[in-house]
């Protein structure tokens, strides 16, 4: 992938994953600030784009295209009281349980509180009408690209579970905006996700706490995980003692080494199942026993694990499928 700069870079990851979430319909309300990401829906054919003037009238066309589909469309505005605007429309996508994905773009940090045009404080800004919302750091190349579709997956999956509703992303984009007719060429910057550019599927995949997709939810993971040859379970913290009881249970069925977290509860009641590592944090010290549990598949169920050891090693070993 090529791209003048790193704000077009992240504009085209942010479309792309948007698109690979099965976003289909881009509501563009012009501005300077958000040139990066009006240009990136524009060259994504994936993606229909429909362009007014007016952020109110674009968020309610994308709230209107929601009710007639039952899909989520997103919106592009630039920064200051442009954001504001769609917040009639976010109330009423709150309140009918409609999803609404809003792409804001802002100024970086050091125009906040300086004086700057078009610039607010924008995070907060829908207040309790909104799922869910992040602002994303100002686009860095120290920042890896799987953090930007992470982000973007989670931005999607909030918008489409139950209760669905409206969530917002926020991006502080600085200067340069437009592209400088200068490509460069960021291979070395993407390797970190060369299974996702070789794919057509999203980074991260979310099975929706839905009852009329869990059977299709179901018969994917079950799907994966018969493919797979050398699998691991990672437990995160987990509630009911079913939860725990049948994850055990899975471990031993599939025989896969089952990383329990210490707020899994597991290190109690997976006493006797051989495939229970409870103390996996200092194993994963040693780069022998990393060796031995390289998988080609991770299933994590779950909250989120604590290990930082897990996550560096969930990073170098870049599965197949998680």
């Amino acid at each position: 992938m090529k791209a003048d700069h790193i704000n077009i870079l992240w504009a085209r990851l942010i479309i792309a994953e948007l698109a690979r979430n099965g976003i289909r319909q881009i509501c563009i309300a012009p501005g300077s600030r958000s040139s990066p990401f009006a240009l990136a829906a524009a060259e994504n054919t994936d993606i229909s784009t429909a362009v007014h003037y007016d952020e109110r009238g674009v968020a309610f066309f994308a709230l209107g295209y929601a009710q007639a589909t039952g899909k989520a469309a997103a919106v592009i505005c630039t920064s200051g009281t442009a954001v504001a605007n769609c917040l009639p429309a976010v109330v009423e996508a709150s309140q009918s349980c409609m999803p609404l994905i809003i792409l804001s773009a802002d100024r970086p940090p050091e125009l906040q509180d300086s004086g700057a045009p078009q610039t607010i404080t924008q995070t907060g800004i829908f207040g309790q009408f909104v799922r869910w919302e992040f602002g994303l750091p100002t686009p860095d190349e120290s920042i890896s690209p799987p953090f930007v579709l992470t982000t973007v997956d989670q931005t999607c999956y909030r918008a489409g579970q139950s209760p669905k509703g409206p969530v917002h992303l926020n991006c502080r984009f600085r200067e340069p905006l437009a592209p400088t007719g200068i490509d460069r060429d960021w291979h070395n910057y993407l390797d970190s996700i060369s299974r996702w550019t070789d794919s057509a599927a999203p980074f991260t995949r979310y099975i929706m706490d839905d009852r009329n997709e869990r059977c299709g939810g179901s018969n994917t993971v079950i799907s994966a995980i018969t493919r797979a040859k050398r699998g691991i379970i990672v437990a995160g913290p987990l509630a009911a003692d079913a939860e725990k009881q049948g994850i055990v249970k899975l471990a031993d069925k599939l025989d896969w080494p089952l990383l329990a977290d210490i707020g899994s509860g597991l290190r109690h009641c997976g006493r006797g199942c051989g495939n229970v590592i409870c103390h996996y944090d200092l194993f994963l010290r040693s780069a022998e026993l990393r060796q031995r549990l390289a998988a080609d598949f991770v299933l994590q169920l779950g909250g989120t694990p604590i290990s930082k050891n897990l996550q560096r090693y969930l990073a170098r070993a870049e599965p197949a499928g998680w």
